[in-house]
């Protein structure tokens, strides 16, 4: 008889698994089922890493030995066998994660012996997992057995694709039989294949890694299909319209390929096309760009066959140009020009299709589509003309003359006047002359003349004017003060973090609601309970917690302390990097959870009052009242972070708020709100208070002699000096294969490495020696945040649990709302590692970019960089949000046209900036107003003469110049043009440069009009009102 003691020997001391399973063998359903909590008990301990208090010797041993790394145990394993030994369907499901035995046949025989009436339903519900894990030749043993049906969930159709053309390279055993010969071997199969073209699997998008060191007979899905096709053992007539039904199907687009390129692959006779062309047409509305260019193909054929219905051809192609790839619309530009040079009385049907194509987003696709108006304008009616001048709103302004020729009109680029508002330049002279010359700097006004025809540029916002002259004020935060509510966002957040100040609310509300534990608690909260140990839905990282390590294990942790009353400290597993910049965030975590199990409850201080991290500093003073009035643990990471957040405005109003606070803390608090205070040497044991109080009044200011007299040891980047960052782009080359890269590096401003602070900070016996002579003392970067969140250190594995999630990328820039530059840097080396793949829902850049959103933060260096990034990369996510922070930046007057030019000679001479992404990007902002029109001109015009104009695509960027020259009527400089003239030939770029050069005229009046608007919104920057100064 099998025993609960027996069982844990089996578990935890048994390192074979064909005597766990013959162990079991024999075991009637009645006693599996007396096993059965027993079991789950025993996982749920060893996946937690944490025993119970009744647990056995053991069971404690082994799990405190393996708690960190459990899933690569023998101990797990076994567990793993006993659940589907033992346990009930609704455990199994929860319980098989991933198959993690050496050997499947024991798993294999366990379900054999034990033949249970749920294995149907376990099956379709792990196969139809996003990562189902039970193996294909697992399922099909057991339904060769008997023992099971045949799935029918979209599962079995992916692990069949997948089984049959998978490679096996191990070498102990012999390669996989080639598919058509599985498939001819067991001919049950043959019909599972019409599913391959119907569910989403791998079967039709065959990459080349694939394929590398295959043995001489292995076969692609599409090779073993067109040899069984040609055999007659499968219909070829019904492959060939599978696979064009298949492209109907909303499948993603690397299958959809595989299925035109088999539906090529068969070699379609001129008859199959014949008999198709109805299919071929209707994918002219296909949503998908390749499956376009395909039907376009095919479509092309059927004229050269002469069987093409041409009149519904002529019609239906005009959904081509809703789509805003300039490939298939030229095609199909082309192949109208080809039909009406033979069939010239089919042109008053095709000229609502060209008049369509004027409305499509490249200036190539419009320049062809008026170029083939032009040939047949005799034909076109008035009527038609009249329509056709409509279009005209949607046609690229460098195209606009040439339309306006068709037409017979004048071309009229001073239209964007009318968005501007009538500035009198007099006036603004006046106030320009009330500025002093600091003044006229920060505002980036100082080289402007306006007696002079306005020459001069207008230069960026200086940081200082957010912190001197304007504020908006961001939306309030409201706390959470009752248990209901807080049991509420919990359960809400285990699943999702909708925006990041839920977690602000959550961490504050567990800390200030400790000491509450309602008579009901444990049955308000065991459903949350459970729904975390079950896992939540921690594999999406879109949740709250996690059990990877770093930031999200802390908050697990915190948030199981409070909900049991025990205290967990789980360890970080050796499979994910820890960012150690989010260190400070995790000892205030661990602070908070320190008081939870102590049950003192008090409210952090560093809870935004607002929106965006930031902190209203009347609140603040209260709070500290309040706490030290109530004998509150001082928690000093929470107060140094607090005073980070802290608004700029409000601190006089808030000083005069101070009342009997300790004198140490007093005379900080003081010091952080604007009064006049000097440190003393006394009070260097407080140096992380002074040197955060610092950070906070200007974080951009050297304040090594001001707290001179802390005699502090200190070289790190944000501590007592500023952070001054390097970067550049480079080309890294791993085993011959070249990736796009980016160092960045912090140094104090003295330009001391930060990292290196066993050395900087000289930790030798005769230095210890030397400060203890001197009475000097040696900072500790873990105290200050704003420096620890410059903390560095090489990684051993790339992938960041923390960094894969959405909520703590786009909370980042919150940590320090006045700099957040130490979590650009991790932006950017983010989005280096991912720059040329698409989005991804487990490394979630485009989180970084919310940062660029704080109306209240002039754009630093990395800023720029960061936006340029999200540009230029292949993830659409990123690409959408960093048009729309353009966008917003430039609204307002956040951003450089000098940082963002000098960027992009950085990137360029690196080698792999994609040309086409940028300039999609930047078409996009310019179609915005003006005034973007302005902007990215003069940074255009910044950059490009710094760069070798011959590079590939660089013709991309020069049209959007052209666009925005001719929109505002204004020659480029001559610098530019200099640069434009070296380009000869007929190439697109030197075509392109010719007509930038002719572009425009001396004195643009829209350009001046935008200036004006432009100087006065900075001038009125300088008008502060009394609510937001607050004093």
């Amino acid at each position: 008889m099998m025993t609960p003691e027996k069982l844990e020997t089996l578990i935890f001391n048994n390192d074979r698994e064909d005597l766990f399973v013959s162990a079991v063998s024999q075991l009637s359903e009645k006693e599996r089922k007396t096993l059965s909590t027993h079991t789950n008990k025993l996982r749920n301990q060893i996946t937690s890493g944490k025993a119970k208090a009744d647990a056995s010797k053991l069971v404690k041993r082994s799990i405190e030995k393996h708690s960190a790394n459990y899933w690569g145990t023998q101990a797990y394993s076994n567990v793993q066998l006993a659940v589907l030994a033992f346990c009930p369907l609704s455990t199994v499901k929860r319980a098989i994660d991933f198959f993690s035995w050496r050997d499947n046949s024991a798993a294999f025989q366990i379900i054999l012996d034990r033949k249970p009436a749920w294995l149907d339903d376990w099956l379709a519900f792990n196969l139809d997992q996003e990562f189902a894990n039970v193996p294909f030749e697992l399922v099909r043993g057991w339904m060769k057995e008997g023992i099971c049906n045949k799935p029918t969930v979209e599962g079995y159709t992916r692990q069949f694709a997948w089984n049959l053309m998978a490679i096996n390279h191990r070498k102990d055993q012999a390669p996989n039989k080639p598919i058509s010969e599985r498939l001819i071997n067991e001919p049950d199969m043959i019909d599972d294949i019409w599913r391959l073209f119907e569910v989403e699997n791998q079967a039709f998008n065959t990459e080349s890694w694939l394929t590398n060191n295959a043995p001489a007979n292995y076969e692609t899905w599409p090779e073993a299909l067109t040899k069984l096709a040609d055999k007659g053992i499968i219909d070829r007539a019904k492959l060939l319209d599978a696979s064009l039904q298949g492209l109907s199907n909303d499948l993603k687009q690397n299958q959809l390929s595989g299925f035109h390129k088999f539906h090529e692959q068969l070699a379609p006779t001129k008859t199959e096309r014949s008999q198709r062309r109805a299919e071929y047409m209707a994918l002219l509305f296909h949503k998908t760009g390749h499956v376009l260019k395909f039907s376009l193909k095919m479509l092309s054929q059927l004229e050269r066959d002469k069987s093409l219905e041409l009149t519904k051809f002529l019609i239906d192609v005009a959904a081509v140009f809703a789509h805003e790839a300039k490939g298939n619309a030229i095609t199909a530009l082309k192949l109208i020009a080809r039909i009406l040079k033979k069939e010239k009385d089919r042109v008053p049907c095709a000229l609502p299709t060209m008049a369509e194509a004027l409305r499509h987003p490249n200036a190539d696709v419009q320049a062809l589509a008026i170029e083939l108006l032009t040939t047949y304008n005799e034909q076109m009616s008035d009527d038609f003309k009249s329509e056709l001048l409509i279009t005209a709103d949607f046609v690229a302004d460098a195209n606009k003359p040439l339309l306006m020729s068709l037409l017979g009109k004048t071309n009229n680029t001073l239209g964007t006047i009318s968005e501007l508002n009538k500035v009198d330049s007099s006036v603004l002279s006046r106030q320009l002359s009330e500025l002093s010359v600091l003044q006229r700097e920060t505002l980036g006004l100082g080289n402007i003349d306006l007696e002079d025809d306005l020459k001069g540029d207008i230069q960026p916002l200086k940081p200082e004017i957010i912190k001197d002259k304007h504020f908006h004020m961001p939306d309030l935060l409201e706390p959470i003060t009752e248990f209901d509510e807080l049991i509420q966002a919990l359960s809400h957040a285990v699943e999702i973090i909708d925006e990041p100040e839920d977690v602000e609310r959550i961490l504050d509300g567990i800390s200030r609601l400790c000491g509450e534990y309602p008579r009901e608690f444990d049955k308000k909260t065991s459903p949350l309970l459970k729904r975390i140990n079950d896992g939540g839905s921690f594999e999406t990282m879109k949740g709250l917690l996690g059990f990877g390590g770093g930031l999200l294990l802390s908050i697990t942790d915190l948030v199981l302390t409070w909900l049991t009353g025990e205290f967990y400290q789980s360890k970080d597993t050796s499979y994910f990097s820890r960012t150690p910049s989010l260190d400070p965030m995790i000892v205030k975590v661990n602070n908070i959870k320190r008081r939870v199990y102590a049950k003192k409850p008090q409210q952090l201080l560093s809870f935004p009052t607002h929106k965006g991290g930031w902190i209203d500093p009347v609140t603040w003073v209260n709070r500290l009242n309040i706490a030290f009035a109530n004998d509150a643990e001082f928690d000093r990471m929470d107060f140094n972070h607090s005073m980070l957040r802290l608004m700029p405005y409000g601190r006089k109003t808030a000083l005069q708020l101070v009342r009997n606070l300790p004198e140490n803390i007093e005379t900080v608090v003081k010091f952080v709100l604007g009064e006049s205070l000097t440190p003393e040497y006394k009070d260097r044991r407080d140096y992380d208070l002074w040197i955060s109080a610092c950070r906070s009044l200007d974080p951009n200011q050297d304040w090594s002699s001001y707290l001179s007299p802390l005699k502090l040891n200190d070289n790190y980047p944000n501590s007592i000096k500023p952070a001054y960052y390097e970067w550049n782009a480079l080309t890294k080359v791993e085993r011959g294969y070249k990736f796009p890269g980016l160092k960045v590096t912090a140094f104090a401003q003295s330009l001391i490495e930060p990292d290196a602070d066993i050395q900087k900070n000289k930790t030798g016996f005769l230095s210890s020696l030397g400060r203890k002579l001197t009475g000097e003392v040696t900072v500790d970067r873990k105290l200050i945040p704003s420096a620890g969140f410059n903390a560095t250190e090489k990684l051993k594995y790339i992938w960041s649990c923390d960094l894969g999630c959405l909520w703590i990328n786009q909370w980042l820039s919150t940590l320090w709302p006045t700099n957040p530059d130490a979590f650009y840097v991790l932006a950017v080396t983010q989005q280096i590692s991912r720059i040329d793949m698409d989005s991804s829902s487990f490394e979630p850049n485009f989180g970084f970019l919310s940062g660029l959103f704080e109306p209240n933060r002039v754009w630093s260096e990395l800023a720029h960089l960061t936006l340029f990034l999200g540009l230029v990369g292949k993830d659409s996510d990123s690409r959408a949000l960093a048009v729309d922070a353009f966008i917003e930046a430039v609204d307002n007057d956040l951003a450089s046209q000098e940082i963002m030019a000098g960027i992009l000679v950085k990137l360029t001479q690196a080698g792999w900036l994609k040309f086409n992404r940028l300039a999609e990007g930047l078409k996009q902002v310019t179609q915005v107003s003006a005034t973007h029109r302005y902007f990215v001109s003069r940074m255009l015009q910044i950059w490009l003469p710094q760069i070798d104009l011959k590079l590939r695509n660089i013709h991309l960027v020069l049209e959007v110049l052209l666009d925005v020259q001719t929109a505002l009527n204004q020659k480029v400089s001559t610098h530019v043009s200099e640069s434009l003239k070296d380009l000869k030939g007929k190439t697109k770029a030197a075509i392109t440069a010719s007509r930038i050069v002719k572009a425009g005229s001396e004195a643009s009046e829209i350009v001046r009009q935008i200036k004006l608007n432009l100087i006065a919104s900075r001038l009125a920057l300088v008008e502060v009102t009394e609510a937001q100064v607050r004093c």
